[in-house]
């Protein structure tokens, strides 16, 4: 808490509307996205997969004007074009060195006060449930990309009905892999545990099923969402040792295989569940 709002303090003078947020599934893009609602500036996420083409139309169709990211991430990326935002971005290590011991203790405290001081603080009492809460794009295969500005209560509705229909313990700790440009992986894999009050743990290459079963016996982990693709990385690669406390894995975005079901089901204590289309 205390982070992001030391955070928000330097948003909240930022230029623009939107910033954009060029980060992995982590602890800091969802410090960052929470940062920039505090704010009162709309986290606008980006898909750094996806070409300088869309990058340029994504530009101009927000005009933002700053996008947020790392030094740790760009650095490990590989064969990734970021021409049409390249001389926008802000690394969040430079943005650190700029913080003062007075910024860090001003933040700790305003940490402790209650929500609706903290909100009158950045001026965001007045956000509602209609107001934007996110700006995600299409991927642009079929055309030039689309924004898809989602409010607030957009996704609170997605989060209440997930809650509803799945049976979350209060003991279950979530490993969080998708990326934060898509729905499935802003809401479900991101925010969804921070909302419903349970742990979670990131990582940042869905891709990397080895990875992704280390962490997963490392915390733990006992629900996972991806993709099919995602998943049968976990379950090709991890060792069931690495995945006995898996409870429960969610999958979407395409639809899931008959085979990916056989893998899970080889697991008596995990079951899978399709949300598909």
């Amino acid at each position: 808490k205390m982070r992001v709002v030391l955070l928000a303090e330097y948003i909240r003078k930022l230029p623009g509307n939107y910033i954009g947020i060029l980060l992995p599934s982590s602890v800091a893009t969802y410090l960052t996205i929470l940062a920039c609602q505090l704010a009162g500036k709309v986290p606008l996420m980006v898909n750094w997969t996806v070409g300088p083409r869309h990058l340029e139309s994504v530009v101009a169709l927000s005009q933002v004007q700053v996008v947020l990211s790392s030094w740790a991430f760009l650095d490990r990326l590989e064969n990734v074009d970021l021409t049409g935002i390249e001389d926008l971005i802000v690394m969040l290590e430079d943005v650190r060195q700029q913080f003062s011991l007075t910024d860090k203790v001003k933040a700790f405290i305003r940490s402790k006060k209650k929500t609706e001081s903290l909100l009158s603080l950045f001026n965001a009492q007045h956000i509602t449930k209609d107001d934007q809460a996110v700006l995600l794009f299409t991927s642009g295969t079929e055309n030039m990309p689309k924004g898809v500005p989602l409010s607030h209560e957009n996704i609170l509705s997605n989060q209440r009905g997930a809650l509803n229909l799945v049976d979350m313990r209060q003991d279950d700790i979530l490993l969080g892999m998708l990326p934060p440009f898509h729905a499935f992986g802003f809401t479900l894999s991101g925010l969804l545990p921070l909302l419903s009050g349970n742990r979670v743990a990131y990582y940042p290459d869905p891709t990397d099923g080895r990875g992704l079963a280390r962490s997963i016996e490392r915390w733990k982990a006992t629900v996972v969402c991806g993709a099919p693709s995602f998943l049968k990385g976990i379950f090709k690669n991890g060792q069931p040792e690495q995945l006995k406390t898996l409870r429960l894995c969610f999958t979407g975005a395409e639809k899931a295989p008959r085979d990916l079901f056989d893998m899970v089901n080889s697991l008596d204590h995990c079951q899978l569940f399709e949300g598909y289309g």
